[in-house]
């Protein structure tokens, strides 16, 4: 059987066979060390992107980012750096030796951002491979969201003298199907959270009991709860839970 090939299949089948020659007599090339990848760093960023979901305005939202040395050498972790004044950075250790790893609270505040945000935090370190990292978070602020609504959407404690304390927060399903949702992030140890239904039907609505059982720090405190809905859509919700602890004496 004879193939006929025109002239421009006839030019690409030769460009084809030249490129082949070409790279069989350079022989096996090294890849170039120059831009490392990410796998290479030295102090590693274990999950480095977050999604609070949908959050209210004027609330303060914590997210802890773990760091781990994966090193032999000792990683000082030298500076912080923010490009928004709408968020607050404190990483627990500074220096760590092989294999120590530390927590980088970042707390973002929503003031009167409304929709859709996105920020990023700069980590640089002694990390001679990547010394500089980034972490990042986003939200949708001031939006009920597309299944869930909340009363309140932010739980303030006002000003606790004895424990523990205890608020009732109203999950409703505005969607048009049965909605199950899940606790993807629990809040500081000194929270308590009990869910008496985690399934809802079109229209109902059921509580989530926010309790401070042990002692939190003294003054203002912040933290936040995250719940992930099991659907396609995976929405989120970070209920902020605040307010100013008096310590009896």
């Amino acid at each position: 059987m004879v193939i006929k090939i025109g002239q421009v299949g006839f030019e690409i089948l030769v460009l084809f066979l030249l490129t082949v020659v070409s790279a069989l007599r350079a022989g096996p090339q090294e890849v170039s060390p120059s831009a490392p990848h990410f796998k290479e760093c030295k102090l590693e960023i274990i999950g480095n992107d977050w999604d609070f979901g949908c959050i209210p305005n004027q609330s303060d939202v914590p997210h802890l980012y773990k760091l781990k040395n994966k090193s032999q050498e000792v990683v000082e972790i030298t500076h912080i750096r923010k490009l928004c004044g709408c968020s607050a950075a404190f990483v627990k250790d500074t220096i760590l030796f092989p294999g120590d790893s530390t927590e980088l609270t970042v707390t973002f505040s929503s003031g009167n951002y409304f929709g859709p945000i996105s920020k990023a935090i700069f980590i640089e370190s002694s990390d001679t491979v990547c010394p500089s990292q980034i972490v990042s978070f986003k939200a949708t602020i001031g939006y009920r969201g597309p299944e869930l609504a909340f009363e309140p959407f932010r739980v303030d404690f006002d000003t606790l003298r004895t424990l523990p304390a205890v608020i009732k927060v109203k999950v409703m399903n505005t969607d048009s199907q049965t909605v199950s949702f899940s606790l993807l992030e629990r809040g500081e140890a000194y929270t308590h959270l009990r869910f008496l239904k985690r399934n809802l039907a079109p229209g109902a609505s059921a509580e989530v009991e926010v309790a401070v059982t042990k002692t939190p720090p003294a003054g203002a405190f912040h933290t936040s709860f995250t719940l992930v809905c099991k659907n396609s859509k995976k929405s989120r919700y970070t209920i902020p839970v605040q307010g100013y602890f008096v310590p009896v004496n």
